[in-house]
């Protein structure tokens, strides 16, 4: 039998239902409960997200039980930072709703094009689609979420594509109008993730 010590009783994100995007939230609620439960004094909370990283955030209680607890938090008045490439369908969903949930916060928001591919090429990773049944998997986990937030979506014959002439599109136009640089970006995404346009060259 295994020793109850070291043994995550409450599961991970998969064993908690991986909600599309809240698995963090997710995980630091579990935890949060889990340190009033038995009276623990520090907890990490921890996950993988795809590429081999894995973020963490330590928690401390501030004193006894239902005391509260001691958590730095970051000014939320900060920009917030997008990192997308513009052959990612979840950024193309990303990108139609990133504006409107910073702006019910007060923050504005930083559009950061870069490229995944060479991250993979870097890292020895494949792109999602060419892997079997988690390709599969990704294509109808994205046309899900397009349906929940009603964001027209074709996904194109040609996934993913080489992304270098958009990005170097981007940051020409943003050295001097990062609005437009923004409405040009969103304009690629549509041009490829709705029209089925080749955004490559």
């Amino acid at each position: 039998s295994w020793a109850r010590r070291g043994v995550l009783e409450t599961g991970g994100a998969c064993a908690l239902g991986h909600p599309g995007g809240a698995s963090g939230a997710r995980i630091i609620v579990t935890l949060l409960h889990a340190l009033e439960r038995y009276d623990l004094k520090r907890g990490v909370a921890s996950l993988c997200n795809w590429g081999g990283e894995a973020p963490a955030m330590a928690f401390e209680r501030s004193c006894g039980f239902h005391c509260g607890l001691s958590i730095q938090i970051p000014s939320m008045t900060a920009p917030v930072e997008f990192f997308f490439d513009f052959a990612s369908p979840y950024g193309y969903l990303a990108s139609e709703r990133i504006e409107s949930i910073a702006s019910r916060h007060g923050r504005s928001v930083l559009w950061r094009p870069f490229l995944v591919g060479a991250v993979m090429k870097v890292s020895e990773r494949k792109p999602l689609v060419s892997i079997p049944l988690i390709g599969d998997y990704a294509v109808h986990d994205i046309e899900r979420f397009s349906r929940y937030w009603n964001i027209p979506l074709a996904i194109p014959s040609h996934w993913p594509i080489a992304t270098v002439a958009a990005c170097r599109a981007f940051y020409l136009v943003a050295r001097t109008d990062q609005a437009a640089a923004i409405q040009l970006a969103q304009a690629l995404y549509r041009a490829y993730f709705r029209d089925e346009r080749d955004v490559s060259v």
